[in-house]
């Protein structure tokens, strides 16, 4: 009846299957088990199987039990017809039925006893590799294949290279060895082990040094490709255009692999834009599969009606497969790698090359068709499914941030101008990274600097770039309870650099001043704080006193920004200022709080218009993906989505989003991926001076304009020692009790401060008449809120 091999990735279970039924000349059928199958699915194939072939058949399949056996009774006792399900139907007696499994694999779940009972179990281990190598070595023309198969094995346990062999035949063995060993590992090895790695490969092959084989004329095409997409040619972005092109040859499915940042996307956008430059029709299609469900991916058979519903992935591989044209084909799947989706591609990736859907449906990847994984990491993907891909590690190192900026200089229009800014890049990027790097400051997203005039001196040039470097190195820096990163960067700048001069004073940073747009001078922000209003009919929590440093951050809202800050520091209300001043005719603004239940298909539903977030609330999977994010970055990237009910693209144009987060609060950090698009700002609890200002203004506003009586002239002079009593108090009760594992509800914030004020706001002359009247009320108020 068949059996059940079982054993880690590699021991090839599903080819010793095939190999039997190529060996008794019968067909063999693979079937991807996926979640969307279910017993009535599994039924239906069967009986499609049964009226319409006609010889035996292997089918690798996980199944329910009671079907199983009533095959296993009706070829017990030789029956030609057998009643299956329900219906009556024909029995080849030659069939078999078989099943492959890799115990203990994330994703994966155990056979249940009654169905393991059925089957006989076959424990599979990994064949001789030496042997299969020196065989394959052998056959490919290598008259030392024993002596050679040792020394590979020794170094690495998979051989790639016979075609190589055949190109180039006058090449003596040793030297064609080491180049294929070197050719195909150096691309998924990370930086920190490739000293390691061309150690090891000395080793085996002393006083041998092979020239990398180069295809010039090929370069040069990447060359032209990269320059139409306006990207610098380094010589290491060519050489990972060259080697994914080559993976794409020997692999079915690539992962490219890498930081936010490090040109995974531009990679294989510059490969396209090659084949595009030959007229070769190169279609590339991205789809993250983190931004839709598993049934939306690969589709679902509804379990009452009994229809079909299709996916995405299915609609754009059949779509792609029903392709006549033989240029490349490319199905991009940008997004973390989910052993819940991507055992669902495991015949896809594997030696089938066939997409298997719960509706029977098979779906070739034919020769022109290819999988590309852009991704950060794998740790979350099992070793059978990074088994049947290739792949290819971006360091880094690789590019560094010069390419970036050399493509943003060359945008610039008059020569003179990206000149001086080369310079400038060159004198203040690397030290200020370094010194980042090596203090352990969280790193930002740079902000587009301010516009300088094209005709201005070169000292003046010099002046706003250091103004806009300051900003995106220092701006998300935190004060603790120790140090005020802050101040620290400050200090350290104006030692380091000394061509720009900030006026800083004991009591002020380089972040205190900005440029003055008319006279071109560096000016303090608080001469830009305006004067603050009260109403009456705005709750006080919801209030935004100006600060000088409420008018920076609103200054750099013009961009997108995300603000981190701890509950209570007033990022929302900030935010909400920001966006209540806009245009109403010319922006629509939407207000969205994220919570643990937020999930990607609730987000895509209203994200047709801007949003702001509180972004790290969403609940994270257990695979370290936050699906609400997925949907967001899919925009940021591509600007699209999918619309899940038609399976169409859907352009999204004119959207800017503004993000909130508190670090201290449900997710602690945010994917790189989606936070490099924000310019981060660190929102710390305003100091001293600010509160007293913000809190003066309010009540010197309320105390002589109260609505129904006014307040005597010794309560009005009263409010500052009020103000400066509440904030030691506050100060003092925040400093005493700390939260605790049992006392977690201590959290002391501006909100408390904000509650006692807004209830002092509701009292009029005729109750407060006497500064000990004020003094008895502020007191009732602390002792509830506290």
């Amino acid at each position: 009846m068949g059996d059940a091999p079982a054993g880690p990735a590699g021991t090839e279970k599903i080819e010793t299957t095939k190999d039997l039924g190529r060996a008794l000349d019968v067909m063999v059928y693979v079937y991807n088990c996926s979640e969307q199958m279910d017993y009535q699915s599994l039924e239906i194939f069967i009986k499609d199987y049964h009226q319409q072939m006609h010889e035996d058949v292997l089918m690798n399949s996980i199944v329910v039990s009671v079907q199983v056996k009533t095959i296993q009774d009706a070829i017990r006792d030789r029956k030609q017809r057998f009643n299956f399900m329900g219906t009556e139907i024909s029995l080849n007696q030659n069939v078999g039925l078989f099943i492959t499994m890799n115990p203990g694999y994330a994703g994966r779940t155990e056979l249940p006893g009654n169905l393991k009972a059925l089957f006989r179990p076959c424990a599979m281990v990994l064949p001789d590799i030496e042997m299969i190598c020196e065989i394959i070595l052998v056959t490919s023309g290598f008259k030392d294949g024993k002596l050679l198969s040792c020394k590979f094995i020794t170094l690495y346990n998979l051989f790639v290279g016979s075609a190589l062999r055949r190109a180039d035949p006058n090449r003596p063995e040793r030297e064609f060895l080491m180049r294929a060993l070197r050719h195909f590992n150096i691309p998924k090895i990370v930086h920190n082990n490739l000293p390691i790695f061309m150690s090891s490969l000395g080793d085996l092959f002393p006083a041998l040094d092979v020239p990398c084989k180069r295809d010039l004329k090929f370069e040069e095409e990447v060359k032209r490709a990269a320059l139409d997409l306006k990207l610098q040619y380094k010589d290491v972005f060519i050489l990972k255009v060259v080697q994914l092109k080559e993976l794409f040859e020997v692999h079915n499915s690539v992962f490219i692999v890498g930081n936010a940042g490090t040109g995974k996307s531009q990679i294989w956008k510059t490969l396209n834009q090659m084949y595009i430059n030959h007229k070769r029709r190169s279609v590339a299609i991205d789809l993250d599969p983190k931004a839709v469900t598993n049934n939306e991916l690969f589709g679902f058979i509804n379990p009452a009606t009994r229809e079909w519903k299709d996916g995405l992935f299915s609609t754009i591989m059949r779509d792609l497969a029903n392709m006549t044209h033989d240029g490349p084909k490319r199905i991009v799947l940008d997004g973390d790698i989910d052993p819940m989706w991507i055992e669902s591609l495991n015949t896809v990736m594997d030696d089938n090359k066939v997409l298997t859907l719960a509706s029977n449906e098979r779906i070739p990847l034919n020769p022109t068709m290819r999988l590309l994984f852009e991704i950060s990491h794998l740790r979350t993907a099992a070793s059978a499914i990074v088994s049947r891909a290739g792949s290819l590690y971006i360091n880094p190192q690789d590019l560094g941030w010069k390419p970036q900026v050399a493509t943003w200089i060359e945008s610039r229009p008059i020569q003179s101008e990206r000149a001086n800014l080369q310079i400038l890049f060159d004198k203040y990027l690397p030290t200020c990274i370094e010194m980042l790097k090596s203090n352990h400051f969280k790193k930002t997203t740079p902000l587009v600097d301010e516009n300088c005039p094209p005709d201005c001196a070169n000292e003046l040039y010099e002046q706003y770039f250091v103004w806009a470097c300051i900003w995106p190195m220092g701006a998300s820096l935190f004060q603790d309870q120790l140090t005020d990163h802050r101040v620290e960067f400050s200090r350290w700048w104006t030692l380091e650099f000394k061509a720009v001069k900030f006026p800083t004073t004991a009591n002020t940073t380089a972040f205190d001043y900005y440029i003055d747009p008319e006279t071109k001078k560096i000016e303090l922000w608080s001469k830009n704080v305006p004067k603050f209003e009260l109403d009456p009919d705005v709750p006080l929590q919801a209030a935004l006193v100006p600060t000088r440093e409420t008018v920076r951050v609103r200054y750099w809202m013009g961009y997108p920004v995300m603000l981190v800050g701890g509950a209570g520091s007033g990022k929302t209300v900030i935010v909400n200022d920001k966006l209540h001043s806009l245009n109403n005719e010319l922006w629509t603004v939407a207000n969205v709080p994220f919570n643990y239940y937020t999930s990607s298909e609730m987000l895509q539903s209203i994200l047709e218009k801007p949003l702001e977030h509180d972004l790290n609330m969403p609940e994270i999977d257990k695979y370290y993906t936050v699906q609400a994010h997925t949907v967001l970055r899919q925009y940021l990237d591509n600007k699209h989505w999918y619309d899940r009910q038609k399976l169409t693209l859907r352009d999204i144009h004119n959207c800017q989003y503004v993000a909130c987060m508190n670090p201290t609060a449900r997710n602690f950090t945010t994917d790189s991926r989606i936070q490099r698009y924000f310019a981060v700002f660190a929102i710390s609890f305003p100091g001293q001076d600010s509160l007293q200002t913000i809190y003066n203004s309010i009540l010197s506003q309320h105390l002589p304009a109260s609505p129904n009586a006014p307040f005597t002239q010794a309560v009005q002079r009263y409010a500052p020692q009020l103000v400066d009593g509440a904030l030691a108090v506050h100060q003092r009760i925040a400093a005493t009790f700390l939260p605790t594992a049992i006392k977690f509800h201590y959290i002391f914030n501006l909100r408390d401060l904000s509650n006692i004020f807004q209830s002092i706001l509701f009292a009029t002359g005729e109750c407060v008449k006497t500064t000990k009247d004020l003094v008895r009320l502020y007191v009732h108020e602390a002792e509830i809120v506290y």
